[in-house]
C-alpha cells in the first residue's frame, strides 16, 4: 500500500533525524540472540526461485528459514523467543546485513551518509571512527572518490555497491541478498556477484542470495531450488 504524501514527508523527516542523531544518545547494549549451528563461516548459497510467483512476506521468511537450516545440515536454530519484540530490530541491525534488488538508498543523503546511517544507529563507534569505517568500505568497493555524491549522481551498479557497503557497515556475520543483481546491466551484475563471492571467500562472511539468475546461482557453493515457497531440490 502506497503511503500518503503526508506519510512520505513524515518518513523522510524521521530518516533525516536518524542520520543526524548524536551517537551518545543512541548507544545501548544490545540483547544477544542465541545461535546454535548457524552455518559454516565463509559460505555462499543461492536460493534459486524457479517461478516468479510473488511470494508473500510470510512465505519468503519461511523459505529463507528452510534455506538457512539446509545450509547448516538441518541443524540451524535461531532462538529469539526470549527477546522482546522491540529489540528484534536492534538484533537485525547488529548481526545481519541486507542487500535488496532496489538499493533503497536515501536520495537526500550522499553515499557516505547512507553508509554511516547504520553505524550511527548502532552507536558502537565514535563519530570519527564511524566515518573512517564508512570511507574504508567505500574505498574497498571502488567508491572512495564518489563518497560525497547523491544516489542520482551515481550509476545503478555504483548505487548497489553503496548498498553493499551499508550492509557491511556493522560487520555482520550473515549477509542476506534478495535479487541483488535484478536491476543491473550485465557488467554491473558481474561486479556485484564478484563482490558477494569475495565477501565469502576473503572475508569469511556467510552470504545467502535469492535469485532467478541460474548463472549467478551456479557460481555459489550451494544451490537450493524453491518453487512456490517450497524447497524442491538441493544441490551441493
Amino acid at each position: 500500500m502506497r503511503m500518503s504524501a503526508a506519510g512520505e514527508i513524515a518518513f523522510i523527516q524521521e530518516r533525516a533525524k536518524l542520520a543526524e542523531a548524536p551517537v551518545q544518545l543512541i548507544q545501548r547494549e544490545l540483547p544477544q540472540p542465541q545461535l546454535a549451528n548457524a552455518g559454516r563461516v565463509g559460505h555462499i548459497a543461492a536460493a534459486q526461485v524457479i517461478e516468479r510467483d510473488q511470494l508473500g512476506d510470510r512465505r519468503r521468511v519461511a523459505a529463507l528459514a528452510e534455506c538457512l537450516a539446509d545450509i547448516a545440515g538441518g541443524q540451524a536454530q535461531i532462538r529469539l523467543h526470549h527477546v522482546q519484540q522491540a529489540a528484534l530490530a536492534d538484533i537485525r541491525l547488529a548481526h545481519l546485513g541486507f542487500v535488496f534488488q532496489s538499493n533503497f538508498l536515501l536520495p537526500e543523503f550522499s553515499a557516505l551518509e547512507n553508509v554511516l546511517m547504520p553505524l550511527r544507529r548502532l552507536g558502537r563507534l565514535a563519530k570519527e571512527a564511524a566515518r573512517e569505517r564508512a570511507l574504508e568500505l567505500l574505498h574497498d568497493l571502488g567508491l572512495r572518490d564518489h563518497a560525497g555524491k547523491l544516489p542520482h549522481q551515481l550509476s545503478g551498479g555504483q548505487n548497489q555497491r553503496v548498498a553493499i557497503a551499508r550492509a557491511l557497515a556493522n560487520d555482520p556475520a550473515l549477509i542476506l541478498a534478495d535479487e541483488p543483481t535484478g536491476n543491473l546491466d550485465t557488467v554491473s551484475s558481474a561486479a556485484v556477484q564478484n563482490i558477494l563471492k569475495n565477501l565469502s571467500r576473503q572475508r569469511g562472511r556467510t552470504v545467502v542470495v535469492v535469485t532467478h539468475d541460474r548463472a549467478f546461482a551456479e557460481k555459489c557453493d550451494r544451490i537450493i531450488h524453491i518453487v512456490d515457497g517450497r524447497i524442491v531440490q538441493k544441490a551441493a
